[in-house]
């Protein structure tokens, strides 16, 4: 009976601390319906993948609601087109939010985007506080930050800390998880503060904030802070005394144990958990170095999401290898599922049997016009090829309209509001342009545009031969 009652438990303690409870988010959009609402959550800061965790598209009075689960506070991504902006949520809460500025249609989308406005209808005290504190940040920053450098004189840190510390003691918090994310909070922006203007030695700091201390991946300053800390850790290692032997360790894949042996020397890195961490952080950050094997990288990293005693580090390891992978030539392509103008369907597999140029347009976009008349050229000269036009935009209607106007002769489908697909092809400009095989997987991530002698490129394709230089146009044009 006893040991019944202990293995209840301990089941219960594991289903408290891994709960993920709904957060809503609801929301008014002076715009109307015009435009769809999405919210995004990262899924670690080191793969830096994220992914689409709701969109809807308000009524007729601009009335919206998004759900998403969270397990503790972090941050999360609203957009509105290229708009966005980032607030704090809490689990099991709901935030209602007026968004009185959408200006989507004075925006060029190869311009810096105006920030996307929000007003809380209930203020909500975390990212009000978290406001207030980076505009103390930012206007120190401004008014002290050269002055601090310049003399290195600690007095001009203590004062200001001093004042955000008093802010802080003088702010009441309801709840004590709350308050104990904002302290971490300032403790990372602080602690970034000193080790960007030196005032701090750099293994004092690690020691102090990393080493011995729980991962606060759902902090952006503990995250901030950790990307600071470690860039060009690698390289840097033992004042770059060892990056040779770093570089040959790491390119010998595995077993890892030379390797991991070696990271764990650093004091900072004596515990497991965060040295795989950042060792897979490094790895992101010299997986395209010419002196990097990326068939080894590749190795440690898929060890590491297998074998890892930490299931946060297996799941990162996950994410990083699916990040690095994505667009590897031979992968299948991320899955396309969408309709013509005239509501037939098609997936990638209806194009199968010849080589696939893909182009992912906007009808907002002028370049992309000015390609697909370069691209109706080349149309009739390259029967083995076939062109696919995937077109976004904001207005079916109009999408539509512009694409009869341009009498293209393929096939054109409309993207139907699936933004979980152009996250899962990245596409953040346009126009952008991938090129598949003849069986659906990819050929090239980075193949020429129209303007940039597509022709040759196509030459190749069909011949399979490699110019006379010995290069692929790929490796040319990814080069220049």
């Amino acid at each position: 009976m006893r040991r019944f009652l202990l293995v209840l438990i301990l089941f219960l303690s594991a289903v408290y601390f891994s709960f993920s409870a709904p957060v809503v988010i609801n929301g008014k959009s002076s715009a109307g319906d015009a435009y769809i609402f999405r919210v995004y959550q990262q899924k670690d800061p080191i793969s830096g993948e994220n992914f689409l965790a709701d969109q809807k598209r308000p009524d007729k009075q601009g009335n919206f609601s998004l759900t998403i689960n969270v397990d503790q506070i972090q941050q999360v991504t609203i957009m509105v087109g290229l708009q966005s902006l980032q607030i704090y949520v809490q689990p099991e809460k709901s935030y209602s939010l007026i968004f009185n500025q959408i200006t989507l249609k004075d925006q060029n989308i190869f311009l810096p985007q105006k920030p996307l406005l929000v007003v809380f209808e209930q203020e909500d005290l975390l990212n009000l506080v978290i406001d207030g504190f980076e505009y103390e940040y930012q206007t120190f920053l401004t008014n002290k930050f050269l002055q601090l450098v310049k003399f290195k004189d600690k007095s001009i840190y203590e004062k200001f800390e001093a004042h955000i510390f008093q802010l802080f003691n003088e702010t009441k918090f309801d709840d004590p998880k709350l308050k104990e994310f904002f302290r971490q909070y300032i403790d990372y922006r602080l602690a970034e503060l000193r080790l960007t203007s030196r005032i701090q030695d750099k293994e004092n700091a690690g020691l102090a904030l990393l080493a011995h201390q729980t991962i606060l991946f759902n902090n952006p300053a503990y995250n901030h802070f950790f990307t600071k800390f470690f860039d060009k850790y690698a390289i840097e290692f033992n004042n770059g005394k060892e990056f040779n032997e770093i570089m040959r360790l790491i390119n010998t894949g595995l077993p890892i144990n030379l390797l991991f042996d070696k990271l764990g020397k650093d004091p900072i890195l004596v515990e497991e958990k965060l040295r795989e961490l950042v060792l897979l952080s490094s790895l992101k950050q010299l997986y395209y170095s010419k002196d990097i094997q990326q068939s080894s990288v590749n190795e440690i990293i898929n060890y590491l999401s297998l074998h890892s005693k930490f299931e946060l580090n297996r799941n990162i390891a996950k994410n990083l290898s699916h990040s690095l992978g994505r667009f590897n030539k031979g992968n299948p392509l991320p899955e396309i599922s969408l309709s013509d103008f005239q509501n037939i369907h098609h997936t990638i597999d209806n194009f199968a049997g010849k080589k696939l140029y893909i182009m992912f347009l906007s009808d907002q976009c002028e370049t992309c016009e000015a390609d697909l008349k370069i691209l109706k050229t080349l149309n009739h000269e390259f029967s083995q090829i076939q062109f696919l036009t995937i077109l976004v935009g904001y207005s079916k209607s109009n999408a539509l309209n512009w694409a009869q106007n341009l009498n293209l002769p393929w096939k054109v489908l409309w993207f139907n509001d699936d933004y979980g697909m152009l996250n899962d092809y990245r596409i953040k400009n346009f126009p952008v342009y991938f090129v598949a095989d003849s069986n659906g997987n990819l050929l090239n991530a980075f193949p020429p545009s129209p303007r940039e002698n597509l022709k040759s490129y196509f030459q190749y394709l069909n011949e399979g031969k490699k110019q006379k230089s010995g290069t692929e146009p790929t490796e040319f044009f990814q080069k220049n």
